[in-house]
């Protein structure tokens, strides 16, 4: 393994969420039902060897915090053995977020804490038949607090450590395909099942948040920051609708998000809609034949050739994808 492949790692830290969440469930058991017993529970409350003793409703901001911090992590950094590879220069703005969700992911644990009687009480009452082995699984009201927490580590990644360039090398094919995903799910959301569908200013946001987080990962390669230009540019040119949908066509897969990113220009929407050489001077010319029918490009033309000087995602990444 060459030194470039993981010289990133000098500018970067590994950050780790460790979030519990109490899941409001028990294990079934035989003895929970007896032979007496003709009807099995319903399905709200019994499924796949499990048994709901609490509303799962009640539950929900706490999954969808959860789901928050990780989104907010993908968008700041790489995804990395459980973790997440973070360029030094976003870490303050990605733990500030975190500590904002924190914050109320805590006060929504004060909340469920003070209600915890309430709504264990309703929940029973909708399962009368079945409260003796709700109640006998329902945890201590004084130790319910302590099944929830929302914390995360930050550590430094010590570059000399070869175990630690193993795991951490693929964080650039990890970065071009997780953009790639993320191109795809957008372009789907554009065409759907109907190719007509318009693309509208929710599309442009998408890819305007898309861009801040190729910045984001640029630091694992600086190619991911002419990527983030290039999608600005898309959005800045709303109206060029045909572009949008062969950029997000062209760019749905890890490869097509690395040869776009090792080159250091494809489209200039300030000028015009294609990079084209210059016409030659006009010289003398037989007749034309009759005009041949061409296909319209499915995808955005790439003219540009990158230099002896380019740093090539594509070989980077050659190894990994």
């Amino acid at each position: 393994m060459s030194e470039n492949n993981v010289s990133y790692m000098n500018n970067c830290v590994y950050l780790k969420l460790d979030i519990s969440i109490w899941t409001g469930k028990a294990r079934l058991t035989p003895e929970d039902i007896p032979d007496a017993v003709v009807d099995m529970p319903p399905e709200a409350l019994a499924t796949l060897g499990s048994k709901r003793i609490f509303d799962p409703q009640a539950l929900r901001p706490f999954n969808t915090a959860k789901t928050r911090a990780f989104r907010t992590c993908d968008q700041y950094g790489v995804r990395c053995m459980g973790g997440w590879l973070v360029d030094n220069g976003v870490l303050n703005n990605l733990t500030a977020e975190l500590d904002k969700l924190r914050g109320e992911f805590e006060y929504s644990v004060g909340t469920f804490i003070s209600t915890y009687e309430d709504g264990a009480s309703n929940w029973l009452q909708q399962f009368p038949e079945w409260e003796g082995i709700i109640r006998a699984a329902l945890p201590d009201s004084t130790d319910i607090g302590k099944k929830f927490a929302f914390r995360y580590y930050v550590l430094k990644v010590q570059t000399e450590n070869h175990d630690a360039q193993d795991a951490t090398s693929e964080a650039p094919s990890t970065a071009a395909a997780t953009i790639a995903a993320e191109i795809a799910r957008i372009r789907e959301q554009v065409f759907g099942d109907d190719r007509t569908t318009p693309v509208t200013s929710k599309t442009f946001c998408c890819l305007d948040t898309l861009a801040d987080r190729c910045d984001n990962m640029s630091f694992v390669h600086p190619g991911f920051a002419h990527l983030a230009h290039l999608l600005r540019s898309i959005v800045v040119n709303s109206t060029a609708v045909d572009v949008v949908r062969a950029f997000l066509t062209g760019l749905s897969t890890p490869e097509a998000v690395a040869a776009v990113t090792q080159e250091t220009r494809i489209y200039d929407f300030e000028k015009d809609s294609l990079d084209m050489p210059e016409p030659a001077a006009p010289v003398d010319m037989p007749e034309p034949a009759a005009p041949v029918e061409k296909p319209e490009p499915a995808a955005p033309v790439v003219t540009s050739q990158p230099t002896a000087a380019d740093d090539s995602l594509a070989a980077l990444l050659a190894d990994f994808i």
